[in-house]
């Protein structure tokens, strides 16, 4: 009789660890795939293409003149 209890307790430790460890393979797939599919996510995210965008940006006359020779001078004796 007492073999049997001890069988029963050795079975019923083995199946407890069984579950225990189909528990944490369950968990380690469920994780694996969360991270998969954030994973996935952020690629497609990364490859969406931008939306196209311009601006009118108005230029005075005054940006728009061309540098004269004395400041030309200045600036290659300032980084010579």
């Amino acid at each position: 009789m007492a073999r049997n209890v001890h069988q029963v307790e050795d079975l019923i430790r083995i199946l407890f660890m069984y579950n225990c460890g189909m528990a944490m393979r369950r968990t380690r797939r469920i994780v694996g795939i969360v991270i998969l599919l954030i994973s996935l996510a952020l690629l497609i995210w990364g490859f969406w293409p931008l939306a196209q965008a311009s601006r009118i940006i108005p230029v005075p006359a005054s940006e728009m003149q061309l540098p004269t020779p004395q400041s030309l001078w200045w600036a290659w004796g300032l980084f010579a």
